[in-house]
């Protein structure tokens, strides 16, 4: 008799072991699977993650001096976002609402410029 409880109770212990082990193998794939698709979206986020920091836009008004010339308040104050002198000058005009290139001592003339 004692030889049958021992027996089954080796059984018993056994198949413990089994589900423990079993259990054990289970748990370490579900958090490798975890990490896997953790990794994986923050992989995909950083390369939707822009390189550069954001761009603002300012404005700010500036005097007009004698001998000033729009295309040279341009050229100095050119953001880099613009290619060419010209694209910076039709904007210009654009936002002070000019028709020509003409503009006056005295006056004031709205410029824009950019900072990250």
């Amino acid at each position: 008799m004692k030889g049958k409880r021992n027996e089954k109770r080796s059984k018993k212990s056994a198949i413990l072991k089994q589900h423990a082990r079993n259990l054990f193998v289970g748990v370490v794939i579900v958090l490798f699977v975890s990490m896997s698709f953790s990794a994986f979206f923050v992989s995909a986020k950083e390369k939707d993650t822009p390189d550069h920091e954001s761009t603002y836009i300012y404005y700010k008004s500036i005097k007009i001096e004698k001998g000033d010339t729009l295309w040279d308040i341009a050229n100095e104050n050119l953001p880099e976002k613009y290619s060419s002198t010209e694209e910076y000058v039709k904007v210009l005009k654009e936002i002070n609402g000019l028709s020509s290139d003409k503009i006056y001592s005295g006056e004031n003339l709205m410029i824009m410029y950019m900072t990250e």
